[in-house]
């Protein structure tokens, strides 16, 4: 790396620099019922039959949970809002339910964090099958009326929202490959659903503006870093082409003029054969093997420097790196990870990137989707039986570096 060493061996961010920590509405709630996922996991199709349940309990104890991020320097947490619990029904908005994330936002600003709502993560209420699920034609505009009774009530108090989190990996997990609800495969219906994606962002996002002018409004997208398998064929690199288009940046090409932001999510990098098995553990990589998380993944901090450079180059807009974690249930790799990653994408801000924040995925452990409740992705560990929260040592690193608004310059240059 060429960054330029500060006098005190640090890498300054730039002023006014967000620093957070994700959650989201299902993975830690509790007793979201109304949704597919509730059913989904009923069916007893997560790992080591695990469902959500009470989750963490965040329902109850969103205060207890952004006191903690308040105590370890955040400036932001990227929350979600549950449409099964607003409209259980076609057309019908529980008040109550509203009133609940109205309270939620405004305790997250009494404890000086900005809430990046987000409006759709991944779940979706039992009554959209009856539309198609987002295969359906006038599903778009049904997020849409959604979208418009929540900004509402919550807009005195966020001013970033964020439509759909990661559009391209429910396309692919949900309608490709058949391993998330609805358990659809096939290309022509991913295809449907991307589409549709693309659309209720666009009509989300007009939605919003028409309600708040001046609040930012963009999608988190996933990236993953591409690879090629030992010494790439042409073939290789022009089916590469394709797919990381496909996979990273099919969805912003097409709302890119309809953003005021890219939200970045970078986990790990793949090759090709991997994308399309939907499987980072598939084939073997024929590279040099690299550390991994208890997920499989491989730990590739550099990725995030190429995604948010090339993210930042194909959109023109503001970055903010919306998640990026490990799961580490020792915690004995997560503050490398923090400190490595931040590195690199400080090298991305000095070479001219617009990178606004970044958020730590996650701040509590939660209930990782088909997973079920063993990774650990928290800065702060989940006792399930008793929902003791407890802060890990590492989260005091990433305290550190939120306070001092600067990561450690790496040791070898």
């Amino acid at each position: 790396m060429s960054d330029a060493l500060h006098s005190d061996g640090q890498l300054h961010f730039p002023g006014g620099f967000t620093w957070g920590a994700g959650i989201s509405a299902h993975q830690v709630e509790g007793e979201n019922r109304h949704n597919d996922w509730w059913a989904f996991e009923q069916q007893g199709k997560v790992a080591h039959s695990h469902f959500s349940g009470r989750a963490t309990d965040h329902y109850n104890r969103f205060d207890e949970d952004f006191a903690i991020a308040e105590s370890l320097g955040l400036s932001a947490v990227k929350i979600s809002i549950e449409w099964s619990r607003i409209e259980r029904e076609r057309g019908v908005y529980d008040q109550d339910e509203i009133a609940h994330y109205v309270q939620v936002v405004k305790s997250a600003r009494s404890h000086g964090l900005s809430p990046y709502v987000t409006l759709h993560h991944f779940t979706n209420p039992h009554w959209l099958g009856a539309y198609g699920w987002w295969e359906g034609t006038s599903t778009p505009a049904l997020f849409a009326e959604f979208v418009r009774a929540v900004v509402v009530p919550l807009e005195p108090w966020v001013d970033t929202w964020i439509t759909i989190n990661e559009p391209m990996l429910l396309a692919s997990a949900g309608y490709l490959f058949g391993m998330w609800p609805p358990e659809r495969k096939g290309w022509a219906s991913a295809w449907r659903v991307a589409r549709n994606l693309v659309r209720a962002h666009r009509l989300a996002y007009e939605a919003i503006h028409e309600l708040d002018t001046v609040c930012r409004v963009g999608a988190a997208v996933n990236v993953t870093a591409l690879k090629h398998p030992g010494r790439p064929t042409l073939r290789d690199r022009l089916l590469g082409g394709w797919v990381d288009w496909v996979a990273n940046y099919y969805f912003i090409d097409h709302v890119k003029d309809r953003s005021d932001f890219v939200g970045v999510q970078y986990y790990t990098r793949a090759t090709v054969q991997q994308l399309l098995a939907g499987d980072p553990m598939a084939l073997p990589t024929g590279m040099r093997p690299l550390p991994k998380t208890d997920m499989g993944w491989e730990i590739y901090p550099k990725g995030l420097y190429y995604t948010v450079r090339s993210m930042a180059k194909r959109s023109g807009k503001p970055i903010i790196v919306t998640e990026n974690g490990i799961a580490d249930a020792a915690d004995e790799r997560r503050e490398d990870f923090i400190v490595e990653h931040l590195q690199w994408l400080h090298r991305a801000i000095e070479e001219g990137c617009d990178v606004r924040g970044y958020f730590h995925w996650a701040l509590t452990d939660n209930f990782e989707w088909r997973e079920g409740f063993e990774p650990c992705f928290g800065l702060v560990a989940i006792d399930y039986l008793t929902l003791k929260r407890t802060v890990r040592p590492s989260a005091r690193t990433y305290e550190r570096i939120c306070r001092q608004n600067a990561v450690p310059a790496p040791v070898k240059r």
